[in-house]
């Protein structure tokens, strides 16, 4: 079972090719009030790149990813949202949709690459797939037809993802921000379609 993150040594072994990742770079800095979670998208990041901010108990997290992320430029990005340099730490993010199906090897959250292609989130499809390698393993199913649905979601993002970054896809993103409430039926939807998926299994 492989289950040790973007950089499994398990998956690297399978799929010594395997090299589409995000760096994601982040400092811990002092929370503000109130408590929210800031995404920020931009046509001066590096393609694939976007901003981040989330509540801790006991600070918030800051961070920048792209598919060449530095120093330099996470210290740009950090320095442009008026957050003072700290230390930095770092992690990559597995974004290739090419997993190594083997019968009796199964990788699941980051070293299977199931992170969202659009936002980089990964905790549902980490618990998800997890969830599923279990079930193949209890009832002796192959893991691609126990997983068919996670494996489906992935070329579904696949296709969003080559739309996201459009100037197109920005448009439409610039005008939704002007209506929280459509944005917030979103994030609704897909958790009630991760909950769905969870009671249905």
């Amino acid at each position: 079972m492989g289950a040790d993150g973007s950089n499994s040594r398990v998956r690297r072994h399978l799929n010594p090719d395997t090299g589409f990742s995000i760096l994601a770079m982040e400092q811990y800095v002092e929370k503000q009030d109130p408590h929210t979670i800031s995404i920020g998208l931009s046509r001066t990041y590096s393609a694939g790149g976007y901003y981040y901010r989330f509540p801790t108990s006991d600070f918030d997290i800051a961070g920048y990813g792209d598919f060449n992320t530095t120093r330099e430029t996470f210290r740009q990005v950090m320095q442009k949202k008026g957050i003072p340099e700290g230390k930095i730490r770092g992690a990559y993010i597995n974004m290739s949709i090419d997993y190594p199906l083997n019968d009796h090897i199964l990788l699941i959250g980051d070293a299977g690459g199931f992170a969202n292609r659009s936002t980089s989130e990964g905790l549902f499809d980490a618990f998800f797939t997890a969830k599923n390698a279990a079930e193949a393993i209890i009832t002796n199913r192959p893991f691609r037809e126990v997983n068919d649905s996670v494996f489906q979601k992935m070329k579904h993002e696949e296709w969003m993802k080559s739309w996201f970054y459009t100037d197109r896809c920005f448009k439409v993103l610039k005008w939704m921000c002007k209506h929280p409430g459509i944005i917030k039926w979103i994030f609704d939807t897909k958790m009630r379609r991760e909950t769905r998926l969870v009671k249905k299994s």
